[in-house]
């Protein structure tokens, strides 16, 4: 398993890189992104000092190391999209992405510093935990279905979590799995009752990696089992 952190301007430059210049930071960028250029110089040394942006033997031409270049080529035009909204009380969303290809299974968020957090994953079941992470410490509960609204003021997060094959073709297919944390353990939101009232349905932990594991395979692409990019570099548009 792979991390890296950037601060804003360090990710805009990352990507400045991967589109071969198609998103230039100019002026106007700069400011939408709430940075100058002294920042923008300051994150080019800081990411050269990281081995993340290198250039080939010989050549003057500027990359993005072949590790960080995959991850984020992954996070850029994934094969399938995993959108994880987390909803806390009181009044606290947590949006995250996790994006695999046959070459890579990445996950992007925002920590609460602001800084752009990217981890590449090793296997399918690192991924599967970081998808429950909502659901470390639960216990698996014997009880009955109860409808939604009732458990909800009992919940400690509310997970729900979008897969999406092909994500940048118009016919995308995508899918819903939501659960809850409540009362100790983890709770399937995926039947409805007899008079339309959603259910929720007691699951433990490993049965609901288990349950993603299967809607991940079953999916257009699903069944992606990523091998790492040997290559030595990515540079501008080839990436």
């Amino acid at each position: 398993m792979q991390r890296f952190e950037f601060s804003t301007p360090e990710l805009a430059l990352l990507v400045q890189h991967m589109t071969g210049g198609a998103m230039p930071l100019d002026a106007n960028a700069a400011a939408d992104l709430s940075t100058t250029e002294a920042d923008l110089e300051a994150a080019e040394q800081q990411l050269s000092e990281r081995g993340l942006l290198v250039s080939a033997p010989l050549e003057e031409e500027v990359g993005v190391a072949s590790d960080l270049a995959t991850l984020l080529s992954t996070t850029l035009s994934p094969d399938m999209l995993g959108v994880l909204r987390v909803d806390r009380a009181p009044d606290l969303r947590e949006v995250s992405y996790f994006s695999l290809t046959s070459d890579c299974m990445a996950h992007n968020r925002v920590g609460a510093d602001g800084r752009h957090v990217f981890t590449e994953f090793d296997t399918l079941d690192e991924l599967l935990q970081a998808m429950t992470a909502t659901a470390h410490g639960t216990q698996e509960i014997d009880a009955q279905a109860e409808p939604l609204d009732k458990l909800l003021p009992d919940s400690d997060a509310v997970a729900v979590l979008m897969l999406v094959s092909r994500p940048a073709e118009p016919d995308a297919a995508a899918q819903v799995i939501s659960w809850v944390v409540a009362r100790g353990g983890v709770w399937l939101t995926d039947r409805v009752g007899t008079d339309g009232v959603p259910l929720a349905t007691p699951i433990g932990a490993e049965a609901l990696r288990d349950r993603l594991r299967q809607a991940l395979q079953a999916a257009p692409t699903g069944g992606l089992i990523p091998a790492r990019n040997g290559s030595i570099l990515h540079q501008g548009g080839a990436i």
